[in-house]
């Protein structure tokens, strides 16, 4: 197999076990009561808190005192979330550059389908 081939296959294994674990710890929290959300400043004075799993936003409001009143015990930030569970060593196992190894994962993070289709046809 040739080094792109392999990069690009070691790229999706990454994001596919990224948002299985993701997706798990979500589950938990979840069981645990949590809503999970992301929010913040949005435009000017402007701020949200938008529910992760809808993409429906649940407060919308001016000023930082606002955001912080709305936040709920409940809520689980999803930028927590990433910070505490997603992995962000990019696998390298070949001898390209390090920064096309992590072009290639940051293109396959966008285009996960087309890259799959990609090394299929790489494969075949």
């Amino acid at each position: 197999m040739n080094q792109l081939a392999e990069q690009l296959g070691a790229a999706i294994a990454f994001v596919e076990k990224n948002e299985a674990t993701m997706e798990a710890r979500m589950k938990e929290l979840e069981a645990q009561g949590y809503r999970i959300v992301s929010g913040g400043h949005v435009i000017e004075d402007v701020y949200e808190i938008t529910d992760q799993r809808t993409d429906k936003v649940i407060w919308r409001g001016e000023g930082y005192e606002g955001y912080e009143a709305a936040w709920k015990d409940n809520y689980y930030s999803y930028d927590r979330l990433i910070e505490d569970h997603l992995d962000v060593d990019y696998p390298n196992p070949t001898d390209i550059p390090h920064d096309i190894a992590e072009a290639i994962q940051e293109w396959v993070e966008m285009n996960m389908e087309e890259a799959k289709t990609w090394l299929a046809s790489m494969r075949s």
